[in-house]
């Protein structure tokens, strides 16, 4: 039961962030979830649930809000501690970006409490040109 809750609420969380569904995002949350895009070098400091739905919202924005496509490339649980991770390919205008979560769950797996996303530095730079242009 706890393996199939955990999947669903990554997917969810994952469809969410790839449609820019920011209430669909926020319902897969803990009120006090943490989220961290790594590596450091880009300079992205760790974020609130806020801090979460701006990017995403900034993001679907310089997108014209069409969603990007997600492939789950590979999925990796630990259904006792309670963690989830991910290696997803989303494909942009300008090519595919790969990236690696882990998603952490609280006690009753019912809410994400805390995300890291590992990224290609160089793909997402672009990506942030966008944002920014």
């Amino acid at each position: 039961m706890a393996r199939e809750q955990q999947k669903d609420l990554a997917q969810k969380f994952v469809d969410a962030q790839a449609s820019f569904d920011t209430e669909g995002m926020s319902a897969t949350l803990a009120e006090d979830a943490k989220h961290d895009l790594l590596p450091a070098s880009l300079g992205v400091g760790q974020k609130d649930n806020a801090g979460k739905i701006e990017v995403t919202k900034k993001l679907g924005s310089a997108l014209d809000n069409k969603p990007v496509t997600v492939k789950v490339l590979q999925s990796i649980q630990d259904v006792e501690q309670r963690k989830t991770a991910l290696f997803i390919e989303k494909q942009y205008e300008f090519g595919p970006v790969q990236s690696f979560f882990t998603i952490s769950f609280n006690e009753d797996n019912s809410k994400i409490i805390h995300t890291v996303e590992f990224v290609n530095g160089e793909a997402w730079k672009k990506l942030m040109t966008k944002v920014q242009g």
